[in-house]
């Protein structure tokens, strides 16, 4: 998901409310303000290593659950944050989905 934190949230929390099944990837700093079951911790949106760390595990586990939409909050574009970018376009066959400013 590419957006204002603003606009980011309210786009999580209206699919979580549509929809049971989504799987979720964000921030640190978002997870407290969504409610879902299958909501994963990405790190601090300062912490490009965790980023890099969690990815695959958080996309594993996604793989054993009964999600069919998972989306993602943007990592930066320098140094490790554009490797994760770069690893999550192959994972999402190269969608952003951009939610606004």
């Amino acid at each position: 998901l590419k957006g204002s934190d603003v606009k980011i949230l309210g786009f999580l929390q209206k699919k979580l409310s549509e929809n049971k099944k989504v799987g979720i990837l964000c921030f640190e700093e978002f997870k407290s303000k969504l409610d879902g079951e299958h909501i994963v911790d990405f790190g601090k949106r300062s912490d490009g290593e965790a980023h890099a760390k969690i990815l695959f595990s958080a996309l594993r586990y996604f793989d054993t659950t009964e999600v069919n939409e998972i989306y993602a909050t943007v990592t930066g574009l320098t140094g490790i944050d554009l490797a994760t970018y770069n690893r999550m376009l192959k994972a999402s066959g190269y969608s952003i989905l951009d939610v606004g400013e």
